[in-house]
C-alpha cells in the first residue's frame, strides 16, 4: 500500500514496530558497568533478529544531546547518573523508522532532576503527537513541545529539531521545531515526520564538540588509496544512510578505517557530524517517535 508520496506504508509500519521493540528492550539492557559498544551491539543484533535492517544506532551521554557513537579507542562505560540518549533507526528497503529513548543509570547526582527531564520529554512528545494530522502547522508542534518544557521549569533545545524523512534519507528537507518558530507551514497527509523534543535545564542550545564518529556521504568520487576504496565501497552500500567509525572497525582493521576516513574527508566525499553538546554542560533528555501524517504513529508498540 502506497500513498501519494510513493511511500510503502506496510514496510514503514514493519520498520516502526521493530524499532519500537528494540527501543523498549534496550531500556532494561542498559545498566552500570556495561560499555557503550555493548549497548550498540545489543540493539543492532536485535534489529537483525527481528528481520529489520540497521539504519543507525547511537548512544549519547548526559550532556551530549546527539551524534555520539563509541569506537574501540573511545568506549565509555555506563556509570551511575548517566542520562543516555539511545537513538535507533530501522529501515526496510530504505523505508525508515526513527525513534529514541532516554535511560537513566540509577544513582549519582541530580537523580530527581534527571527523572523529571525524562518525564517532561515524554510528555512533550505525547502532546506534539496528539496534534499530528493534515493541516497542523510547524509552529503548533513547536509550541506544544516548549509549553511542556516550561511547565516543568525547563526548555527545549531550540537549535535541534525533528524532521521529515524520505526513502533512504533520514532528513527529508523539512525541520520540525521544538519552539514557536512562527511558521504557518502545514503538514500534508502522507508526510513522514520524526518528532524529538530534547529537554534540558540548561540554556537550551547545543554546539559541536569533540571528534566525529558519525558520517554521511556528501558526494561521489573516486579515491586513490586501497584503504579509501574499501571504505568508499562500504559508504556507497549505505545508500545515503549515516554510518559510524565503529561500523567500519567491525568490517575493517583500525588502520584501514582511519586512513580511509581521512582520505574521504580530505576529498569531501563524506561529511562528519561531531557530538552535539549542551552549551552550558547541563543534562539533556530526548524521546522520539515517527509519524505518518494521516496514518498515525509507527514507533509505538501495539497494545
Amino acid at each position: 500500500m502506497k500513498n501519494v508520496y510513493n511511500m510503502d506504508i506496510e514496510k514503514l509500519k514493519k520498520a516502526g514496530q521493530i524499532a519500537a521493540k528494540v527501543r523498549e528492550e534496550v531500556n532494561s539492557y542498559c545498566e552500570e558497568g556495561k560499555d557503550f559498544l555493548s549497548v550498540i551491539n545489543f540493539c543492532e543484533e536485535r534489529i537483525i533478529e527481528l528481520e529489520g535492517e540497521i539504519a543507525w544506532v547511537q548512544i549519547s551521554p548526559t550532556t551530549t544531546a546527539a551524534h555520539f557513537c563509541p569506537t574501540k579507542n573511545n568506549n565509555p562505560v555506563c556509570e551511575k547518573g548517566d542520562l543516555l540518549k539511545i537513538d535507533i533507526g530501522v529501515h526496510i528497503d530504505g523505508y525508515i523508522a526513527d525513534t529514541a529513548t532516554t535511560v537513566l543509570i540509577p544513582g549519582g547526582e541530580d537523580e530527581e532532576l534527571k527523572l523529571k527531564l525524562i518525564e517532561t520529554s515524554k510528555r512533550a512528545l505525547e502532546e506534539a503527537g496528539k496534534l499530528i494530522k493534515p493541516g497542523v502547522t510547524l509552529r503548533e508542534l513547536g509550541i506544544a513541545q516548549m509549553n511542556e518544557a516550561k511547565k516543568s521549569g525547563f526548555t527545549t533545545v531550540t537549535n535541534l529539531s525533528g524532521h521529515t524523512i524520505d526513502r533512504w534519507r533520514v532528513h527529508g528537507g523539512l525541520s520540525i521545531p521544538t519552539f514557536d518558530n512562527s511558521s504557518t507551514f502545514e503538514l500534508k497527509e502522507g508526510d513522514l515526520v520524526a518528532i524529538e523534543p530534547f529537554i534540558t535545564d540548561g540554556e537550551g542550545k547545543i554546539h559541536e564538540e569533540g571528534i566525529a564518529s558519525v558520517f554521511m556521504q556528501a558526494r561521489d568520487a573516486n579515491v586513490r588509496s586501497q584503504q579509501g576504496r574499501k571504505i568508499l565501497t562500504y559508504v556507497r552500500e549505505r545508500n545515503g544512510l549515516p554510518f559510524s567509525t565503529q561500523e567500519l572497525e567491525q568490517k575493517f582493521d583500525h588502520a584501514t578505517t582511519i586512513l580511509g576516513l581521512r582520505e574521504l574527508k580530505k576529498n569531501k566525499i563524506i561529511q562528519e557530524y561531531p557530538p552535539l553538546t549542551e552549551i552550558s554542560k547541563r543534562p539533556v533528555a530526548q524521546f522520539e517517535h515517527t509519524f505518518i501524517v494521516g496514518y498515525g504513529c509507527i514507533t509505538k508498540l501495539e497494545e
